[in-house]
C-alpha cells in the first residue's frame, strides 16, 4: 500500500520493521460464561455483563515482520499475494487464525469474530 501511494520502494524497504493490524472483539463475561443470566439462577440476568454475555475488549491481531524475502520482493515491486506467500513461509499467522485460537480458548464466540472481521 505504501508503494501504491507513491512512496519509493527503496524508503520502503530501508525503513519498515513490521506491518500490524488489529480489530477489537468483545470478551466473553467470566462470571456468567457469556449466557448473560446469573450463575445458578436462571430468570435473572447477570448483573456484570448487564445480561449481554459480554464484559470488556481482546484484540485480534496479525503482524508481519519484515525479512530479506519480503524487502526484496517489495523493491521489485511485487504483487501482494507474492508478498502474502513469502510472510505465510517466514511465519505469518492471519488475524482469522488468531481470532480462532481465541475462540477455542473460550475468550469470545465465533460470532462475535464473524461480526468484526465480515
Amino acid at each position: 500500500r505504501l508503494v501504491d501511494i507513491g512512496i519509493e520502494p527503496y524508503l520502503v524497504t530501508s525503513s519498515l520493521l513490521a506491518v500490524l493490524a488489529q480489530r477489537l472483539v468483545r470478551r466473553t463475561c467470566k462470571v456468567c460464561g457469556g449466557t448473560g443470566t446469573a450463575p445458578g439462577q436462571v430468570a435473572h440476568r447477570c448483573d456484570t455483563c448487564a445480561g449481554t454475555g459480554f464484559k470488556g475488549r481482546l484484540a485480534v491481531y496479525e503482524i508481519m515482520t519484515m525479512n530479506d524475502e519480503l524487502r526484496r520482493l517489495t523493491a521489485t515491486r511485487a504483487d501482494a499475494v507474492s508478498l502474502m506467500e513469502a510472510a505465510v513461509a517466514s511465519g505469518f499467522k492471519s488475524m482469522r487464525e488468531d481470532a480462532a485460537e481465541k475462540v477455542r480458548a473460550g475468550l469470545t464466540t465465533a460470532e462475535e469474530v464473524f461480526r468484526v472481521l465480515h
